[in-house]
């Protein structure tokens, strides 16, 4: 028998895309409009100046949230439009996290955002992939900031002390694990909360054929 708890309907997944388009808009904007603050009255955060790559970000987020409104009008392949959004959700994440202090970056908490939202959208499976992709693109963007290959191009912050390979191996880890850690547990209470609404309809349905009978 099928296990419902890993599907999701289409009138479900389109209501779900139309809030993460909504809410990654809003997100986004709150960013921008920080970002003009803090360039406005020439006050530089902890990782540096803001410069023209922090808004090429932020600006290319828009873009493509206009062409992910026009795919999901078409209201084909949903699901791999999903994915799709998710996936680059991660890979500008990582994108900012570089930009904004690699390994040091507050921003990588982000990535824990796209995590639960891709169990919230497709339960388990959809969470293992994203948190995969996430550990994969935060663990590369550590490496190569640690060789330095990569320079944060707004970082003015660096500790006191450069990590060491160890801290920095036991860093990744750390977040790794907290990653796959937060999927499944997100994954667990969305599942959680689709078997109680199908149990409820159940008994809905239940219920109506009691009463006209």
């Amino acid at each position: 028998m099928k296990d419902r708890r890993f599907t999701v309907s289409t009138s479900e997944l389109k209501t779900r895309l139309r809030t993460l388009m909504l809410i990654r808009v809003l997100f986004v904007s709150l960013l921008l409009g920080a970002g003009l603050f803090i360039d406005i009255s020439e006050t530089e955060t902890y990782f540096g100046p803001l410069q023209s790559i922090h808004f090429f970000i932020l600006a290319s987020i828009y873009f493509l949230t206009i062409i992910y409104l026009f795919l999901f009008k078409i209201g084909r392949a949903l699901l791999v439009l999903a994915y799709v959004q998710l996936g680059f959700d991660a890979l500008f994440t990582a994108l900012i996290m570089s930009v904004t202090g690699g390994m040091h970056s507050v921003f990588s908490l982000l990535f824990v955002l796209v995590i639960i939202t891709a169990n919230i959208l497709l339960y388990r499976t959809g969470g293992v992939i994203i948190a995969t992709a996430c550990a994969l693109l935060y663990s590369l963007v550590v490496a190569l900031h640690y060789w330095g290959i990569l320079g944060p191009l707004g970082a003015s912050y660096t500790p006191p002390n450069p990590p060491s390979g160890i801290k920095v191996l036991y860093l990744t880890c750390v977040n790794v694990l907290a990653f796959y850690v937060i999927a499944f547990l997100t994954s667990y209470l969305s599942e959680l909360v689709q078997r109680s609404k199908t149990e409820l309809k159940a008994k809905q349905e239940d219920f109506h054929q009691l009463e006209s009978l």
